[in-house]
């Protein structure tokens, strides 16, 4: 196929910013799961660090 410059381009622009969301997901992910974790430590905090595990794993 003969593409056009700018749908290059676009294609370009538009798989790094994938890489950047997945980049930002991944560490939103890690970060609500360390969180988490650190509240279900307490043992009382688990009715909060539970979901936030949860969420954490989904996001990475």
């Amino acid at each position: 196929m003969n593409e056009s410059q700018a749908f290059e381009l676009g294609r370009l622009l538009g798989n790094g910013a994938a890489i950047a969301q997945g980049i930002m997901e991944f560490i939103a992910g890690t970060a609500a799961q360390g969180g988490g974790e650190g509240l279900c430590i307490t043992g009382i905090g688990c009715f909060a660090g539970a979901p936030a595990i949860a969420r954490g794993i989904i996001l990475r």
